[in-house]
C-alpha cells in the first residue's frame, strides 16, 4: 500500500473514506444510519476520536479525524467491526427491508471471496487515510466532504443534508456529537489540550470555520432524509 494511505502520525489530522462492498446503497433507512451515528458517538466518548468533519452518504462515509486516545487505525477497525455486526443484525431482523435477501447475498459473496473473512463482509477493507498537511488540502477535503450530497443531486446546498457536519460549520446544531463538545468547531480546546498535555496541532476548525460560515446564507430551507421511506 502507498505510504500516503497509512496513518503515520497520530498528532495530525487525516481524511478517511470507508465504503460498503460493491458500493451497495445501504444507508437509505434511518435504522441503518442510526447504527453508524451511535458508533461514532461511542468512539468520540470512549476511544478519544476527534471528528472535525463528516458525511454519511448512501454507500460510503467521509471523515476528517484526529485522536487524543486510541490510535486512529484501531478506532476505525473497531468501529467498522462493530457497525458491520450491528448492521447485519438489523438487516436480518428487518421486516420492512425489501432488499434483505439480495443485500445479505451480496455481503456473503464478498465475505467468501475474502480470505480474511469467514462469513459476511459489509465494509471494504481499506480506509485510504490521507494526512492533511496544509491549509489548502484541508479546504479541499472539507469542501469535498460537504459537497458530496450536492454533487449526488440529493440537495441544493451542503447544509441541507442532515447526515453531515455542514450545519455545524454554518452555526446550526449538528446531528453528531454535541457541537463544540465533540466536534470542536473552533471552540479552542480539546480534551488533550485541556488535560495539560503538550500535544499541539494546527486545528482544522480554527482555519475553516470562518470560511464555511461565509458560504452559509441562513438556516436550511429543508433537511433531506436521505431517501428513508
Amino acid at each position: 500500500m502507498s505510504r500516503k494511505y497509512k496513518f503515520h502520525d497520530q498528532e495530525k489530522l487525516y481524511f478517511v473514506t470507508y465504503t460498503v462492498v460493491n458500493w451497495i446503497d445501504l444507508f437509505t433507512k434511518t435504522a441503518y444510519k442510526d447504527v453508524l451515528i451511535k458508533s461514532l458517538e461511542h468512539c468520540i466518548e470512549q476511544k478519544g476520536l476527534e471528528i472535525y468533519a463528516w458525511c454519511l452518504m448512501t454507500n460510503h462515509v467521509h471523515l476528517i479525524i484526529g485522536t487524543h486516545g486510541d490510535s486512529m487505525e484501531d478506532i476505525l477497525r473497531d468501529h467498522k467491526k462493530h457497525t458491520s455486526k450491528e448492521l447485519l443484525r438489523t438487516i436480518q431482523n428487518s421486516t420492512s427491508e425489501s432488499r434483505r435477501d439480495w443485500i445479505l447475498a451480496q455481503f456473503l459473496k464478498a465475505g467468501r471471496a475474502n480470505s480474511n473473512n469467514t462469513n459476511y463482509q459489509l465494509w471494504q477493507q481499506h480506509n485510504k487515510p490521507m494526512e492533511l498537511y496544509s491549509a489548502e488540502v484541508m479546504y479541499q477535503k472539507l469542501d469535498y466532504i460537504h459537497n458530496n450530497p450536492v454533487k449526488a443531486g440529493f440537495v441544493d446546498r451542503p447544509e441541507h443534508w442532515l447526515y453531515s457536519s455542514a450545519n455545524d460549520y454554518c452555526g446550526q446544531p449538528g446531528l453528531l456529537g454535541g457541537g463544540c463538545r465533540s466536534l470542536r468547531w473552533g471552540c479552542g480546546t480539546s480534551p488533550g489540550y485541556a488535560s495539560g498535555t503538550s500535544r499541539r496541532r494546527t486545528r482544522l476548525p480554527d482555519i475553516l470555520a470562518p470560511a464555511m460560515s461565509r458560504r452559509c446564507t441562513g438556516p436550511p430551507l429543508h433537511i433531506a432524509p436521505a431517501m428513508d421511506p
